[in-house]
């Protein structure tokens, strides 16, 4: 045998004269292929002024000189071009591309690019759950000619499938399918806590927390003359409990726009009698609105109904109350609240 069998360098021979060439021809080879480096893996001819020990993987369809020889190492050397034919299992570093290139017996691959590849860490250390993980300024996935589209997939309805989002890794809000097939988002102040704000059933927008109440009156409730606070102390609905039932004042959770419906049932009105409801923010003397009601002769009941509804914008910690008024034009006693009173209030944004 003349040749090793892995790297083809030819062997010395006892007998052998100008031993010495054998040895360099040896050395040569050893330079060129042992931590292989090439400049390019897909030049086809070689370049008109290459640099000594220049090397380079051959690409597909050469030509010239590296007809023939595709997928080989070429090495610039003494003043010639030397070819070495790779194994399966070669490693060499593209310098043009900054990748690591492995050759499988048929072809150069890159190695980072090995399918599957069962965690990749970027600038970081992946582990068994986050199994992608990137330390980066910024991420960025970019079209290939037309659109692009992220999937998040999970296994079962039960499962979530969301984007999360984290001060120091403690959860602050979160969107996507989280337990159901409803699309949802979700925010939280300390990571534990988490409160639904809003939510699609079947194309619905769902507000679940957006602060709403309604509240009625206990029973039949008479008022003087002067502006009294009315006492609605049956919470309906209540959904982020700023309505107090002890005081009858709903506080506003947050700065915005709130919408206010007032319905009242009056008894007991006779001929003249009159009844006047409106709004009071923070106790004050300013009646932001009102409704009104007159009894005259011509009803045939002593029954009657008002009703009044008004945008508001209120500051977080502002209250709001209903106030009601009455004068006795007859002999009657101008009107006692019925139990089928209500008010209502919610948060438009």
């Amino acid at each position: 045998m003349e040749n090793t069998k892995n790297l083809k360098l030819p062997y010395i021979f006892a007998s052998q004269a100008q031993k010495h060439v054998t040895h360099n021809e040896s050395l040569r080879a050893l330079d060129a292929i042992v931590h292989l480096a090439v400049a390019h893996k897909d030049y086809t001819a070689p370049p008109e002024t290459p640099t000594d020990n220049e090397r380079h993987i051959i690409g597909a369809s050469a030509t010239g000189d590296w007809t023939g020889k595709e997928g080989q190492v070429a090495a610039y050397q003494d003043g010639a071009w030397f070819y070495y034919a790779p194994n399966a299992g070669w490693l060499a570093w593209v310098e043009s591309d900054n990748l690591l290139y492995a050759y499988d017996g048929t072809q150069w691959g890159v190695v980072s690019a090995n399918n599957p590849t069962p965690m990749v860490g970027i600038n970081g250390t992946a582990d068994g759950y986050n199994r992608l993980l990137v330390n980066s300024a910024g991420s960025l996935l970019n079209h290939e000619g037309n659109g692009h589209q992220l999937k998040i997939n999970k296994n079962t309805t039960g499962d979530t499938a969301s984007l999360l989002f984290q001060n120091n890794y403690s959860g602050r809000a979160e969107f996507g399918l989280s337990g159901s097939d409803d699309f949802s988002v979700k925010t939280s102040v300390d990571g534990s806590a988490w409160v639904e704000a809003l939510k699609i059933t079947d194309g619905i927008l769902q507000a679940p927390n957006r602060p709403y109440f309604r509240a009625s009156c206990d029973g039949l409730q008479s008022f003087a003359s002067d502006w009294d606070l009315l006492k609605f102390e049956t919470s309906i609905d209540n959904t982020s409990g700023d309505y107090n039932t002890t005081t009858s004042m709903f506080t506003a959770p947050l700065t915005g726009a709130y919408l206010f419906s007032v319905f009242a049932r009056m008894e007991g009105m006779t001929s003249g009698d009159w009844c006047r409801l409106f709004l009071q923010k923070n106790g004050g003397s300013d009646n932001l609105h009102y409704g009104s009601i007159i009894r005259d002769g011509g009803h045939l009941t002593s029954s009657e109904g008002l009703s009044f509804s008004i945008p508001l914008i209120l500051t977080a910690g502002d209250t709001v109350g209903v106030y009601g008024g009455r004068g006795d034009g007859g002999s009657g006693t101008s009107g006692t609240l019925h139990q089928e009173s209500h008010w209502t209030g919610v948060f438009l944004g």
